[in-house]
């Protein structure tokens, strides 16, 4: 694999990385929906949400800004790109949950210390318990998922050229 395929693969982590931060904030700006105040919130919350779309769909352009044309690794064993793709893929997924379990685990103390003190919980706590669990289920999902995942986006990268060859 050469550089740029390695930058454009760095530059898809980055941005599978980003939407599943943004997904994590979709309860509280759910929750939040109501009203033209609402509606404003919400349209600021899609906003950051195209960044990883257009990060995603632009990845070959920017590994070509970001890198030189001439640059490719030293020859060594082949690696085949579904390897590399299972390996971005688990590392992208240990990073989500590695960054959202300590967070959950401390809102769920939090929230069962409340309990036990017979206080009502907040609507937000319970919308940042249900973001930052669907930050986990994604990040075990895609940590788990990476070889189907791998195959999933050699598939999407290979149609258009078999439905060219047809």
């Amino acid at each position: 694999m050469t550089n740029r395929g390695l930058a454009v693969l760095g530059v898809r982590l980055l941005a599978l990385y980003f939407f599943i931060q943004q997904l994590g904030a979709l309860p509280l700006v759910l929750l939040s929906v109501g009203g033209w105040s609402g509606l404003w919130l919400f349209t600021a919350y899609l906003l950051p949400v195209l960044l990883p779309v257009l990060l995603w769909l632009c990845a070959g352009q920017l590994a070509s800004l970001i890198l030189p044309q001439r640059t490719s690794l030293p020859e060594s064993k082949p690696m085949n790109l579904a390897a590399w793709y299972n390996v971005a893929f688990t590392g992208a997924g240990l990073l989500v949950l590695l960054n959202a379990l300590p967070e959950l685990m401390r809102l769920l103390l939090d929230i069962w210390l409340q309990r036990l003190e017979f206080q009502e919980l907040a609507s937000s706590q319970i919308a940042a318990v249900a973001g930052r669990s669907l930050q986990c289920l994604l990040g075990l999902f895609v940590l788990l998922g990476s070889r189907g995942l791998s195959r999933v986006v050699l598939r999407l990268r290979t149609a258009k050229l078999q439905h060219s060859l047809d």
